[in-house]
């Protein structure tokens, strides 16, 4: 069987993260998601990406990620919630299925 040819890297490496799905762990999968999509949010939305980059990954799940910000980082957690419909949509399309992100104050 022929593999697709693609014009563009999105497609490839979209393509190749369905590739290694099948044999991966989920929980290696699912770190795996989360670094191909901060790459693509640095290249589609860097303004965003820079400010969820401030944040800390508390757990991943199947359908959702959490993500936490001290007190001190109230602006980045602000400008995250204030685009997360950007931030969500591009998680989705990244991992090709529905995931949400969550963004929670840390606390102590």
């Amino acid at each position: 069987m022929k593999k697709p040819e693609y014009h563009d890297a999105k497609g490839a490496n979209e393509m190749a993260l369905r590739e290694h799905q099948e044999g991966m762990d989920h929980a290696r999968m699912r770190l795996m998601g989360w670094e191909l999509f901060n790459k693509y949010l640095r290249i589609e939305a860097p303004n965003i990406a820079a400010f969820l980059e401030k944040g800390q990954v508390v757990s991943i799940t199947d359908d959702t990620v959490v993500v936490g910000f001290w007190k001190h980082q109230a602006i980045a957690r602000h400008q995250v919630q204030k685009w997360i419909k950007v931030a969500n949509h591009g998680l989705s399309r990244v991992n090709g299925r529905d995931i949400l992100i969550k963004i929670i104050e840390l606390k102590g």
